[in-house]
Order: C-alpha cells, then sequence, then structure tokens
C-alpha cells in the first residue's frame, strides 16, 4: 500500500456484490464504498487535503488492495456535472493527470472511466524507481480511478503484483462502479 500512500499524496486529486459484502459510508459528505464480493472496506483516517479515506481489501492482502478518498473542489461547487464531464473529458485535464501522476508513476495506460453520469479516468501505472523505495514496489501495478464532482474529487487507488493485475483490475473496477460519490 505505500505506493498508494503517496499517490494519494500526490494527487492533489455494472457489478454484482456478495450479500455479505458490507457498505461503509462516510455520512458527512456522502461517500459510500460498496466493496466487490470477498472485500472489506473501513473507514480511516484522511491526510493531507483529503477529508475522507477508506481502505478496501481482501482479507489476505497485506501490501495490496485498495484506497479510497475523498477530496474537497469548493470551484466546483458552482458547476453542474455535464459542465465537469465536459472539462474532465478534455485532453488538457488528461494532460494534467498523468502529468501529475509521471512525478512518482511510470504510465502506461489512460483511458476514460464513467461511473453513475460521472466522467473520469483510469490510469494504470508503475511506481518509478527511487533510492529508499522498497524493491518489491517494482513488483506491483498501480489502478488509478479519479472522478470529479461538484463536491469535489474521489480518488480510487488499487495496487497489486503484476502477475495478478488483469483478474485484480476487473475487481477493482467493479469498486469503482460500486461507490456513491460525493454531489
Amino acid at each position: 500500500m505505500r505506493a498508494s500512500c503517496v499517490a494519494i499524496a500526490v494527487i492533489c486529486s455494472g457489478c454484482a456484490y456478495a450479500a455479505g459484502a458490507e457498505a461503509v459510508r462516510d455520512a458527512t459528505i456522502g461517500l459510500t464504498i460498496r466493496p466487490p464480493a470477498g472485500y472489506v472496506a473501513r473507514q480511516t483516517t484522511p491526510s493531507g487535503r483529503y477529508t475522507s479515506a477508506f481502505e478496501v481489501k481482501l482479507p489476505s492482502d497485506r501490501d495490496t488492495g485498495c484506497k479510497v478518498a475523498f477530496q474537497p473542489a469548493p470551484q466546483n461547487k458552482h458547476m453542474s456535472q455535464a459542465q465537469i464531464n465536459s472539462i474532465t473529458s478534455t485532453p488538457a485535464w488528461q494532460e494534467q493527470v498523468v502529468s501529475t501522476l509521471g512525478t512518482l508513476y511510470n504510465v502506461q495506460a489512460l483511458a476514460s472511466f464513467t461511473h453513475a453520469g460521472v466522467s473520469g479516468a483510469s490510469v494504470i501505472a508503475t511506481l518509478r524507481s527511487f533510492p529508499g523505495v522498497p524493491s518489491r514496489d517494482s513488483e506491483m501495478m498501480t489502478q488509478f480511478l479519479i472522478f470529479e464532482t461538484a463536491r469535489g474529487r474521489t480518488m480510487v487507488v488499487c495496487v497489486a503484483e503484476k502477475g495478478s493485475f488483469p483478474a485484480r483490475q476487473i475487481e477493482f473496477e467493479a469498486l469503482a462502479r460500486g461507490l456513491v460519490l460525493p454531489q
């Protein structure tokens, strides 16, 4: 999870659910996490500019799994979701996402990702090698799912070993599709 913690600090930024997957909600902002089958979500202490944070993991995850965080964006409050979606669909916004992540990550892929009428981005990346970064981090891939609403930015950061990433990516995207975003 080191890579995801770093990413959350840097970004000033359709699924079946198991009957036992318990939703977790931040009542203050309305962000709700409905974890996919087998995952457990718990609210954690937010840091930096984030006002709400969650951890979503399989019981067997140690340094893999997901973090979900929310950052208020007062500059968005006077815009409609359609206006925000128009901005997040531009090459300039997408380039800003890649540029920001590129300070710490090698971006492998960027794609639009829409959930509940909110257009965002999905970014696949690997952590750059830096002195002091554990070698285990080079065995990981990270998926960032970023959503902007009138309330702010919701960021999903999921980490998995490279070998299991394709299968885990399906679960990560299911987690994103299960979010109730602050509106």
